[in-house]
Parts: structure tokens; sequence; C-alpha cells
């Protein structure tokens, strides 16, 4: 059974003040891309890109990815997620990546995917015992995750699901929201 990465890239910024996070430069690059690098650099079958705030500039980030635009973005995660499952092909299962963590590399997503194959539950990425991202789903919840339309993202379905955690380290939780997280990283 194939898995779609999911990426995340439709938020607002609020914290970061001004500037869209995921078209601010980290490392040489927009911080989004590297969310994308490692998504390409894995075994996943395929990507979408989920888009929202300043959509046109964060798809030209990604212009090799299938995009989706999320209408109602400004609801929070849980609209975002729920456009993107809603256009990945029945009967798949799904991986969502958040595109504000640039420290996840493609050894992180194929340490999960490779949990997937043997088990197939949800699985959560994780550092000492506290879920983060990125988070498999197998395609079962795809009705539950198309039913998401807040800020919640997947929280309620992984309260339900009880997921298996990968330990991944730091980076399952460290997301770049704000002008010092930018700073205190370079």
């Amino acid at each position: 059974m194939s898995t779609t990465g999911i990426i995340l890239a439709a938020g607002l910024s609020r914290r970061m003040g001004e500037a869209n996070k995921l078209l601010t430069k980290w490392q040489g690059k927009p911080l989004l891309r590297h969310a994308v690098d490692a998504a390409l650099e894995s075994d996943l079958d395929d990507l979408l890109l989920v888009t929202g705030h300043e959509a046109e500039a964060v798809r030209a980030i990604a212009p090799e990815l299938t995009a989706v635009h999320a209408e109602n973005y400004e609801a929070g995660m849980g609209a975002s997620l729920s456009a993107g499952v809603a256009v990945v092909e029945e009967g798949a299962n799904m991986m969502v990546l958040l595109g504000d963590m640039p420290l996840i590399e493609a050894g992180h997503v194929n340490a999960i995917l490779a949990k997937a194959e043997s088990d197939r539950p949800v699985i959560a990425s994780g550092e000492d015992g506290r879920r983060g991202h990125p988070v498999f789903f197998p395609a079962r919840l795809r009705s539950a995750l198309t039913a998401l339309e807040r800020d919640e993202g997947g929280r309620e379905i992984l309260r339900r699901e009880n997921p298996i955690t990968v330990e991944i380290g730091l980076v399952a939780s460290r997301d770049f929201d704000t002008p010092d997280a930018f700073a205190q990283s370079s």
C-alpha cells in the first residue's frame, strides 16, 4: 500500500511577526524547502503541498509538488490537513509533515515508514516519549482526517488511536515559529 506525504504549509505565521516563516531563509534556503527536500529524498510514494497564506509564494518554493489550496486555512491546522487528505488517493496511507520543521531528514521519515510496514497503526515521531511530527496515519482514518475543521490538527485522533512512537529525538518537536527560534538556530 502506498503512502502519500502531506506537507502542511498553509499557516499564517502569526508568531513570526510580519514575515512568512516558510519563506524565510535558513541555512541558505527557504525554511519550507528543507522539509520538501527531506520528503523528496525519503521513500514516500507521493507528495502533496497544502498551501493557504501567501499561496503563490509558498508554491513557488516547491513547484515540482502537487499543490492543494486549503480554502479555510485561517481556521487552523485541522482545516489544512483536511484539505490535503481530501485529495489523497483512496486507499493510500498518509504521513503528515510540517513545513516549519527543517531538521527532519529523509532518514526520520523512512524510520517511521519502516515501522508502518510491519504494524499499520498510527505512528508518531517522538522525543523522550513526547509525540511530534511527522505522523503516519493509515488509510482507514481518511474520513476522520477529512472531518477536521479547526486548529486541533489530528490531536483527538492521536488520543483515540494511542499511536506507536518512533523516537527520532529533538527534531520531532523542533519547529521554527518565532524570530527567536530562527536566531537560536543560526
